[in-house]
């Protein structure tokens, strides 16, 4: 070998030694995994295809293209807090897809029903407090950067690039094992979180939480963390008490459904009663109190419906049925379709409310109901 190739190697070793692990990991799991591969899978096989990956982000462009892809007819859209609702909530013949964690604010609705150029009979939104939040402000360059395409080649070198110090960080941690990255994978699981964890996105785009959330213990601590979280970090005070500015981004958003004769259905989503009551002790909050009163107005001059969750206790949700204090199993979820269902004759069309009360009456697993 001439002493310039052992030069360069070791010039080059420490660089393999250093993100040899980390490729090695994300290689193994799939977490390089291009996303039109995901999608072909997820979208052609008759099994549950799991896409879990823990070091990168993907979603939006991974939901945006399911959603053109399958062409839904009832969207579930919002932020993570709808990602429990499932294809099974609804008729055999619905065409449904979850493209829940798309819109983390008001304004990205529209922006990603534009941006799909697909057009639902009907979508399921979350009327989120939060996004009415005075202290902030709508940022719609931010959500355009979010939908751009992202090729193939950027993802890879997105993934490889920044999780590698991650990937070590976890390992030391014990959050995965070498043992558990080289046993058999079916090829059912893509992604490190869903191979270790078993939680991903399912086909529908539901979000399966597998071993994210264990014991009793576990739920009560990540509520208390909530409480703390609530009552340390307060909004910044505003001389609005709920943003005009979001909520004429809804009006926006409602009305161009109406124009693309997309029926909507919103919802404030649950919280778990300790939860709702520590938002009631901080005038800082109380936009979250007004979200629903106000934003009621706006769906029903377009004939649309609204219905208000953001308190577990009013429909009959133990706080136990919560998972961390901001999302709720799919009990929780169930319990709010069929309330809606026995509301709604549109959603009653894909959905029988008679048939999912039993379901829940019967259910075992709060993270796999059916």
């Amino acid at each position: 070998m001439s002493t310039f190739f052992k030069k360069v190697l070791l010039l080059i070793l420490p660089i393999l030694i250093l993100f040899g692990l980390p490729l090695m990991v994300e290689i193994m799991s799939g977490e390089l995994t291009p996303l039109a591969t995901v999608i072909n899978e997820q979208i052609n096989s008759n099994k549950e295809i799991l896409y879990g990956p823990a070091y990168s982000n993907r979603v939006i462009s991974y939901k945006s293209e399911m959603v053109r892809r399958i062409k839904p007819e009832v969207l579930a859209l919002g932020n993570s807090k709808i990602l429990t609702i499932r294809k099974e909530f609804f008729k055999t013949n619905t065409i449904f897809y979850n493209a829940g964690s798309t819109a983390a604010s008001i304004e990205a609705f529209k922006m990603f029903v534009e941006s799909t150029g697909v057009y639902p009979k009907v979508i399921i939104m979350t009327v989120e407090p939060l996004h009415f939040n005075p202290s902030l402000k709508i940022d719609k360059a931010k959500v355009a950067e979010d939908l751009k395409y992202v090729s193939p080649f950027s993802e890879i070198l997105n993934a490889v690039g920044k999780p590698w110090l991650g990937v070590y960080r976890d390992y030391i941690q014990k959050k995965f094992t070498l043992k558990a990255l080289f046993a058999k994978n079916s090829g059912e699981k893509i992604g490190l979180n869903a191979l270790i964890n078993n939680s991903g996105m399912r086909n529908d785009g539901s979000f399966h939480y597998g071993n994210q959330y264990v014991g009793d213990q576990s739920h009560i601590d990540k509520i208390n963390d909530a409480v703390n979280f609530i009552t340390h970090r307060q909004s910044a005070p505003s001389d609005e008490i709920i943003s005009k500015e979001a909520l004429s981004e809804l009006d926006t958003f409602l009305k161009f459904c109406k124009e693309h004769n997309i029926y909507v259905i919103g919802y404030t989503p649950p919280a778990p009663h300790v939860i709702y009551e520590a938002y009631k002790e901080f005038p800082s909050y109380g936009y979250m109190f007004k979200t629903y009163e106000d934003t009621k107005p706006i769906f029903k001059k377009n004939n649309f419906s609204i219905f208000d969750f953001f308190d577990m206790a009013t429909f009959g949700a133990p706080d136990f049925e919560s998972l961390d204090g901001y999302h709720t199993d799919e009990k929780t979820t169930l319990r709010i379709i069929i309330k809606m269902a026995e509301s709604d004759k549109t959603l009653r069309n894909y959905v029988d409310p008679k048939y999912l009360q039993g379901v829940l009456n019967s259910a075992k697993d709060r993270n796999d109901i059916i």
